[in-house]
């Protein structure tokens, strides 16, 4: 339990040459959480009734446009880290 206590405290800052840090991480999870949930509305779109079909391709673009905007967030981080 110590070991995973000291790798958390150890990642916490900016990146090292060992361990990325906390945000490049959670930018990396988040993207794809977003890609998982993505991928299936678009794959399975057709099936959906006719009256979900507009909601479903809502959450599938604004889940895509999330995916966007981390990258972004993680070339900024990359450039200014």
């Amino acid at each position: 339990m110590a070991s995973g206590i000291r790798w958390v405290t150890s990642c916490n800052g900016p990146n090292s040459k060992s361990h990325y840090g906390v945000l490049p991480q959670a930018f990396h999870w988040l993207t794809l959480i977003c890609v998982i949930g993505a991928w299936p509305l678009g794959w399975f779109m057709d099936d959906f009734p006719k009256a979900a079909q507009p909601s479903a391709l809502f959450a599938h673009m604004m889940l895509g446009e999330c995916v966007i905007v981390l990258l972004v967030a993680r070339l900024a981080w990359r450039i200014v880290g």
